[in-house]
């Protein structure tokens, strides 16, 4: 893995009788993977920690370079959230052409909120934005994989899907080798 070094930014600290976060103020954008890795890494490292299973044998190791390649080529887009400028979350995304009915397919390969910033409406407006973008770049159906080892206990993500209008239509199995 390629060593970055982190973006020192303040991080927020909840207060005791912090109100929850709305959107209000949280602005989405679509930022070059390029201008943003230094500052995604750290949160990427969280993410990762928040969900990864099997570390043992599959470890964090990003392929920073491919995704630079991808960023160049096109294929990965990716849309930030933040609030008062400090990078929060993030979709990425890649759209490519789908083998099987041959139109631009988005898939979102990951996405992730600051635990601090979950309520409220921030994850529901992070997929609006992320459909209505993904729709003005071209691609025509999007499929988002959901880790149910994380999100069983909270229910959230899936009903969110719903209400958004997505159909589950699969699982996902893994299996390290």
């Amino acid at each position: 893995m390629t060593q970055l070094e982190p973006v020192s930014r303040p991080r927020p600290r909840p207060s005791a009788r912090a109100q929850p976060n709305t959107t209000s103020s949280v602005v989405f954008k679509w930022e070059p993977f390029s201008d943003l890795i230094q500052e995604a890494a750290p949160l990427v490292r969280r993410h990762w920690a928040e969900v990864a299973l099997f570390t043992d044998k599959l470890p964090l190791d990003p392929d920073w370079k491919l995704a630079l390649d991808m960023d160049r080529a096109g294929v990965l887009h990716v849309l930030t959230a933040r609030k008062d400028g400090l990078l929060i979350g993030y979709i990425f995304n890649y759209i490519l052409r789908s083998l099987f009915c041959s139109v631009p397919w988005a898939t979102v390969h990951g996405f992730w909120i600051d635990p601090l910033y979950r309520e409220g409406r921030a994850g529901i407006d992070l997929f609006k934005e992320n459909e209505k973008g993904l729709r003005d770049k071209g691609a025509k159906a999007v499929s988002i994989e959901s880790l149910l080892h994380i999100h069983a206990d909270r229910g959230t993500v899936g009903r969110i899907f719903e209400h958004l209008g997505y159909t589950r239509v699969g699982e996902l199995w893994t299996k390290p080798l």
